[in-house]
């Protein structure tokens, strides 16, 4: 499992079409390990460029977490959303990012993350209204130029 990381730390080429991990390594990575634990592999997935990866052991690290959120009465970390809201708006997948900040808005949060769980569900709005703005715009009209602001935030 180390293999991986280590071919991503030493600048063995990973190409584009070969995936780093297979299925089995994702799944047996949640299996093995905490969701907390996994912040670390998800942060190499993130450096190599491996997306699709990223965002499938991101999806199961959120649904792992929230479960045991739940199982004891905890509130759950906004850095999990917000790198998957983050993929989301790099692939412009508008509603995919909605629907995950959605998510963490819904659930309660963990104590001492008030400050980043506040960015979220501000970028929420701002993501709802950049929605509502493309679907309003008629189909004959150019696009609106984006704001240097608004393009990494």
């Amino acid at each position: 499992m180390i293999g991986w990381i280590r071919s991503i730390l030493f600048g063995e080429p990973t190409g584009g079409a070969a995936p780093l991990l297979s299925q089995e390594e994702l799944d047996e990575a949640l299996h093995h390990k905490h969701h907390t634990v996994v912040a670390e592999d998800i942060k190499a997935l993130l450096r190599a460029h491996a997306w699709t990866q990223a965002e499938a052991l991101l999806l199961k690290a959120t649904a792992a977490m929230e479960a045991e959120a739940r199982q004891h009465g905890w509130g759950v970390e906004p850095w999990y959303y917000d790198r998957l809201a983050w993929l989301y708006r790099r692939r412009e997948a508008w509603r995919e990012e909605i629907a995950i900040l959605e998510r963490f808005a819904r659930n309660k949060h963990k104590r001492g993350y008030s400050w980043a769980g506040r960015k979220l569900l501000k970028r929420l709005e701002k993501s709802r209204s950049r929605v509502e703005r493309r679907s309003e715009r008629k189909a004959g009209e150019p696009p609106e130029p984006a704001r240097d602001h608004e393009r990494f935030t």
